[in-house]
């Protein structure tokens, strides 16, 4: 015979989420349909123009040097995964049995991912421009993953500044 199904127990209740409170600055306004979004500036208040552009000068600051930082990450993952590859270090002594079940259980990538990191890697090293432009974020990962296919010697530099003005879906 079969067990009797166990009843199921009542979900508990879980309060909405309150919007953090907002900083004490004059003129910050909470929108009222959206709690989740950023504070907005009242029209009364709105910063100067110098004030935004400064503002807007931070960011790209910021989001360079995020740019750079993951330039970083994605090279060291990628010669990493590079040398367990390329059988510089056995993935068994990882526990694992290629570099892919090693991206996928110990990094939580993707073994395309990781494949893609580990040729990045390869064509890094052998195209020198094309990895200072990485290294100093003005190329990302997937431009340079674009045109590292179709570098030639002669061509490299061409590429690699069309690479760094030119989104990846017209690369």
């Amino acid at each position: 015979s079969r067990p009797e199904p166990v009843p199921e127990a009542p979900a508990p209740s879980i309060p909405a989420p309150r919007p953090a409170p907002l900083p004490d600055r004059p003129g910050l306004v909470e929108p009222s349909e959206a709690p989740f979004l950023l504070p907005v500036w009242a029209a009364s208040t709105w910063p100067s123009l110098p004030a935004l552009r400064q503002a807007a000068r931070a960011l790209e600051a910021s989001l360079a040097a995020l740019r750079v930082a993951e330039a970083r990450i994605s090279r060291r993952l990628g010669d990493g995964l590079r040398r367990i590859r390329d059988g510089h270090i056995d993935p068994i002594r990882l526990g694992e049995l290629s570099y892919r079940t090693f991206a996928l259980n110990w990094l939580g990538i993707s073994p395309t991912h990781a494949s893609d990191l580990a040729g990045l890697s390869a064509s890094l090293e052998k195209w020198p421009s094309l990895s200072a432009a990485f290294d100093a974020g003005h190329v990302s990962r997937s431009q340079a993953q674009v045109v590292r296919h179709v570098l030639e010697p002669e061509t490299e530099a061409g590429w690699v500044a069309l690479a760094s003005r030119t989104p990846v879906r017209q690369l």
